[in-house]
């Protein structure tokens, strides 16, 4: 975690807008944000969950200043990757959009339970960090019906920052 000196100076060097952030760090993050004029109603507070099952019970995705269920575009939120946990979400909160990373769509495209669920609600992926080998991104597009398109990425940007 970045000391207090070190992310007021991050931001302002970024110029920062918008911050997403996790519960943990909230109260740096608003001090910081307050340092720099960045408005609380452009912090998106994320709170991971243990697996697709926790949804019911936690606010999931949402700025700190609304009521859960007030965004536009839900936003599910996996603290780490399990194909099933993965698959699980897509099929019980119909997600459409799908940011990827490489070895997450390689599961999708070889694990032998990606035909039990129900994926049809899927529309896009978009796969960053790592280069989707051409041969994936036609075999995937079959599989599942999907555009799928590549963006230049980094972890640091949470998947991907260009399209």
């Amino acid at each position: 975690m970045y000391t207090d000196p070190e992310f007021k100076s991050q931001m302002e060097t970024s110029g920062s807008w918008y911050i997403i952030t996790v519960p943990e760090c909230l109260e740096k993050t608003l001090e910081a944000a307050k340092a720099v004029g960045v408005s609380k109603q452009n912090i998106i507070l994320f709170e991971p969950m243990s697996d697709c099952k926790d949804m019911e019970s936690h606010d999931h995705a949402g700025n700190f200043d609304e009521e859960p269920g007030e965004w536009a575009y839900p936003c599910v939120v996996l603290p780490g990757f399990n194909i099933e946990t993965y698959l699980g979400c897509i099929q019980k909160y119909r997600g459409s959009f799908l940011p990827s990373v490489q070895p997450a769509c390689l599961a999708l495209l070889k694990h032998p339970h990606t035909n039990k669920y129900d994926l049809s609600s899927l529309q896009r992926i978009v796969s960053a960090a790592a280069p989707l080998a051409v041969e994936v991104e036609v075999m995937l597009k079959k599989k599942l019906g999907v555009l799928i398109g590549q963006a230049f990425g980094s972890a640091e940007a949470s998947r991907y920052t260009h399209i």
